[in-house]
């Protein structure tokens, strides 16, 4: 495993060997911020790709191929020359000679003060796979390759065989430094210097490391000037710490973030684990709701959906972020997909300030619409108009998991949803029905708790991604263009029509259940609560299925994309029938458990065995439509949705009602709606028009 330079001077510089000072940057702002923070006129800007001969590199547009500048590796000599450079770098295509044709895109910057040079020299450390035992490589020919050096003038390259148990004696080391022709302070430095370095490749399991050039400068100190630090694999488990530096993006083989070694049950199980916990909360939210009455039950689950309805733009958002990203890291493009997850951010904050202006205004004349008593009415005003308030902070972390998923990572999202849904459960108990200390707030109390675990997690997330933490990363200037911005709405707004006619659709519904009376509501609403299991499985498959299709279309690989999204669907309508009966086996118990209300226990036991029996059908919504979501078709599930819920299951559900028929033949149009979406997934599956979509990013 590779680090980056100024990864390998961090590891120097806590070793207490001779380095200067610098700032890691993937901006342009942060480069002058790191240039007026440095405090040197003079400072080096330095491309981090993993591959040597950056400074004698040419960077490329990696959109146009067009020459943008000689050198990757180059001095300033005032802030605006940082901004020139730095502009020029980040997010341009680097070739060197070890990086071959195609080059590395160029994500990280390394902003280092300068210093009087006297001279350079080469200085690596290696493993002789022959003599068993490290060897040390220097050289009066410092900044040329070792293999010119070699095949020109190989008497200049000096080699020290260490043993690794006693480690670099005084005498070799100062042996190596008169070979090298230094004297006096320069001999002494290069001594102290060797003695760390090599401890250091020693403790931290090192296969390499070079510094080329290691300089002595005008008073005689030696400076390693540069850091190219190797590690080896096998011994990656003793060094935790080592592995977090690991950056995916500079990966050439098969690594997480390839596709070829992604797996729709590696993808899924994350996500899956991560909601198993959330549907955890929802069922404690509604058990602890439930001591409050049915009128309470009712409240929740009406204010939830208004909510639902209104977060309907900003799920869009994120479908268009999933499928843009994952092509994105597919093309093994990671600034495209820090470009795309920025741009995503800051459209869904402004779409999530405006629904919260929009539900504060209007929440009595939403709630108003479902002819709820009274009592459930006011609640139901109360919960939402809370809950609203909390959007803007759910938007951020809501996008950010697009992105982590739909580049392969769906181990930091499933971490971060874990801890902050502890927290759910913790504050449910506690406000809802004052326990732990806590003031009982009722309805109030589970609307904050739901508000304050979900900002915890924004924190959380924040922090990650501004400390450069995440598998994408922070990215750089730039992401706020007009293309891009286009290509994120022609994506995103189909999925976004879909999400409110969806919810429009569930709303009307839920109108229709709601005129049957409260314990009806309660009912439906506790049924969903029950089946929530076999929607945490439909909703991991959903993950996968919508990064495999993004990733293999980005790598070219269409073929692939099409057998990842019969797998997905296997699977998943094998996870969710079973779920779904097991589940209707137990419903009674269940349903007894959230409420001790024999009407409502029973209607909702009726809506489990019927929702268990349309799961096939709705597994096929939750893994084709992802799959063609994924690979960027949004206006086919869009027109499915529309076909099935709101020419389908709404128009009939109205005519039962019309004749006065019971409440289970209003939940039995769940069959007929997703038996016929998913017919048309399939159709529009096997055609695979779906692929030609979307063409690749950045």
């Amino acid at each position: 495993m590779n680090i980056h330079e100024y990864q390998g001077k961090n590891l120097f510089r806590d070793a207490g060997l001779p380095v200067l000072a610098g700032v890691h940057c993937t901006s342009v702002e942060q480069a002058l911020s790191a240039y007026d923070k440095l405090n040197s006129k003079v400072v080096a800007v330095k491309s981090q790709i993993h591959a040597g001969g950056r400074g004698k590199g040419t960077l490329y547009n990696p959109v146009n191929g067009d020459e943008v500048m000689q050198g990757g590796v180059k001095i300033a000599f005032s802030r605006e020359d940082v901004e020139n450079y730095s502009t020029n770098i980040l997010g341009n295509n680097l070739v060197t000679k070890q990086t071959g044709a195609s080059g590395k895109i160029v994500n990280n910057l390394y902003i280092e003060s300068g210093c009087a040079i006297e001279h350079e020299y080469y200085l690596a450390i290696l493993v002789d796979r022959e003599e068993k035992m490290p060897l040390i490589m220097a050289s009066t020919e410092g900044g040329m390759d070792i293999e010119e050096v070699a095949e020109s003038n190989p008497e200049a390259i000096h080699k020290v065989h260490v043993d690794v148990n006693s480690g670099v004696t005084v005498e070799q080391a100062t042996n190596l430094a008169h070979s090298l022709g230094l004297e006096g302070n320069a001999s002494n430095s290069f001594v102290e210097m060797l003695q760390g370095l090599f401890t250091l490749f020693v403790e931290k399991d090192c296969s390499m490391v070079e510094i080329n050039p290691l300089v002595r400068t005008e008073d005689d100190t030696m400076i390693l000037l540069d850091a190219k630090v190797g590690f080896d694999e096998n011994a990656l488990f003793r060094h935790p710490d080592i592995v977090e530096l690991r950056d995916l993006s500079e990966e050439e083989s098969t690594e997480i973030s390839h596709p070829e070694t992604l797996s729709v049950w590696g993808l899924a199980w994350p996500p899956i684990l991560g909601n198993l916990l959330w549907s955890s909360v929802g069922i404690i939210s509604i058990k602890a709701v439930g001591t409050l009455g049915a009128s309470a039950v009712a409240a929740v689950g009406t204010g939830q959906r208004l909510v639902w309805v209104f977060q309907a733009l900003l799920m869009a958002v994120m479908t268009g972020t999933t499928a843009l990203v994952a092509r994105a890291v597919g093309s093994k493009n990671m600034l495209e997909a820090a470009h795309v997850t920025r741009l995503a951010i800051g459209v869904s904050l402004a779409l999530s300030i405006f629904t919260t202006l929009i539900i504060i205004v209007f929440a009595k004349t939403f709630i108003s619409i479902f002819g709820l008593d009274p009592v459930a009415e006011e609640l139901a005003i109360t919960y939402l108009t809370i809950s609203i308030l909390f959007i803007p902070f759910m938007t951020f972390g809501m996008v950010i998991g697009a992105s982590l998923r739909a580049a392969g990572d769906v181990k930091t999202p499933m971490y971060i949803g874990i801890f902050t849904n502890l927290i759910a459960i913790y504050l449910l108990l506690g406000l809802v029905n004052g326990q732990y200390g806590m003031p009982k707030l009722g309805i109030v109390g589970a609307a904050l708790a739901m508000g304050i675990s979900f900002t915890v997690g924004t924190i959380i997330q924040l922090y990650l991604w501004i400390a450069n933490k995440l598998v994408v990363p922070l990215g750089t200037k730039g992401s706020f263009t007009k293309a891009r911005f286009n290509q994120l709405i022609k994506v995103s707004y189909p999925a976004g029509i879909e999400s409110i006619v969806f919810q429009f659709g569930m709303l009307s519904f839920f109108w229709i259940v709601a005129m049957y009376g409260t314990e009806e509501v309660a009912a439906y609403n506790i049924g969903v609560n029950i089946l929530m299991l076999s929607f945490i499985l439909g909703n991991g498959f959903s993950v996968a299925a919508a990064t495999l299709s993004g990733q293999f279309l980005g790598a070219s690989d269409p073929d692939a994309a099409y057998k990842s999204g019969y797998q997905s669907a296997g699977m998943t309508m094998l996870a969710m029938s079973l779920s779904g009966l097991l589940l209707a086996f137990f419903a009674e118990p269940i349903a007894w458990f959230f409420i001790k209300d024999e009407e409502v226990v029973k209607y909702a036991v009726i809506f489990v065995w019927i929702f268990a029996l349309s799961q096939p059908f709705m597994a096929l919504e939750f893994s084709l439509g992802s799959t063609l979501r994924g690979a960027g078709d949004t206006r086919s599930p869009l027109i499915i949705t529309i076909i099935g819920l709101l020419l389908i299951r709404v128009p009939i559900a109205f005519l039962l009602f019309y004749l006065e028929m019971p409440v289970q033949w209003i939940f039995a149009t769940l069959i007929i709606d997703y038996f016929a979406k998913g017919i048309l997934l399939i159709l529009r599956y096997r055609s695979k028009r779906w692929m030609k979509v979307l063409k690749p990013t950045g």
